[in-house]
């Protein structure tokens, strides 16, 4: 195939974030008070869906 290019993915080690209670609390509080969804909110955090969900059971 002519012009396929292929990226590797790079994974750089040591890039997981930490988030102090606060931070989670206002997160989960705009998830909660806004009529986005749970993914929009998660992404303009730069968090996964998944984790978002998990805080809030955790809460």
């Amino acid at each position: 195939m002519s012009g396929l290019t292929i990226s590797p993915h790079i994974v750089v080690a040591g890039t997981r974030r930490s988030w102090t209670r606060e931070e989670k609390r206002a997160i989960l509080d705009e998830a909660e008070s806004t009529t986005a969804s749970i993914w929009s909110v998660a992404r303009r955090h730069g968090l996964t869906p998944s984790l978002l969900f998990r805080w809030r059971r955790e809460a």
